[in-house]
């Protein structure tokens, strides 16, 4: 091997070197963070930060103590935000609004005068406005505390563990609490309006998106949801209302109606 061969072999294998390294800096940073949260906060509420919004998180519960670590959804979060900037929205309806993530990032990072939210757990609702109040927020929103189906009525909230409180979700014959149930064609009545939509109802998207036809008919912009099974009945679903897919991030789904 000559000299310069042996010479381009060591510059290739130090930029291999290189690589490795700042692959590992993301994760070790998050490890040293993890090391760090634990030892100062144990399982105790407490406040971070997150795309400019400030959040009241614990340690056991799992999307907040992503949101942090700084990595829950920033993705789907930079393109909404990205999204929002291109369309300019007049209001954001977060269904399954959790405990506001979407929500107080958008309201904080764009132009979005105002969003309707709705949430049906209890204790999560309570999280949600605490969120709403740390952020300056309260006068903005209009909170209903309730879940979202094709009609109106009653259902069981199977509330899932408490290590993962996003997991709630609606069982029609379930043995969690009653909640109340609507159909946010009969909550919300807008026409001719830019909406921003974000959808997380853990298996429940047909019915959500069946109770809300008026609203995406009558109406543009664009539109999240996460899905696992039923994909494929999303995409035909919100076809028929007038909107392409945008983009896939195998869980969550973006479309668009201009």
């Amino acid at each position: 091997m000559s000299e310069s061969d042996r010479t381009e072999l060591a510059s290739r294998d130090e930029l291999k070197r290189r690589i490795t390294r700042l692959r590992l800096l993301p994760r070790l940073a998050r490890s040293v963070r993890k090391r760090y949260v634990r030892a100062v906060h144990g399982d105790d509420f407490f406040v971070t930060n997150y795309f400019g919004a400030k959040f009241l998180v614990r340690w056991g519960d799992f999307v907040p103590r992503e949101i942090s670590l700084k990595n829950f959804e920033q993705i789907q979060l930079q393109h909404c935000i990205d999204t929002i900037d291109r369309m300019k929205p007049d209001v954001f309806l977060d269904v399954g609004a959790h405990i506001g993530l979407y929500t107080c990032v958008l309201l904080k990072q764009t132009t979005i005068p105002r969003a309707i939210l709705f949430e049906p757990n209890a204790p999560t609702a309570a999280h949600l406005r605490a969120n709403l109040l740390l952020n300056g927020l309260l006068n903005r929103v209009e909170v209903h505390e309730c879940a979202v189906s094709n009609k109106a009525g009653q259902m069981s909230l199977e509330t899932g563990p408490d290590s993962n409180s996003g997991q709630a979700h609606l069982a029609a014959n379930g043995t969690g609490r009653q909640v109340r149930v609507v159909a946010i064609d009969d909550v919300v009545d807008l026409s001719g309006k830019t909406l921003a939509i974000k959808m997380d109802v853990e298996r429940h998207e047909i019915e959500a998106l069946a109770g809300m036809e008026r609203l995406l008919t009558r109406n543009r912009g664009f539109v999240q949801i996460e899905t696992l099974d039923t994909r494929a009945q999303v995409i035909e679903l919100m076809k028929g209302y007038g909107y392409s897919m945008t983009l896939d991030f195998y869980w969550d789904l973006f479309f668009e109606k201009l």
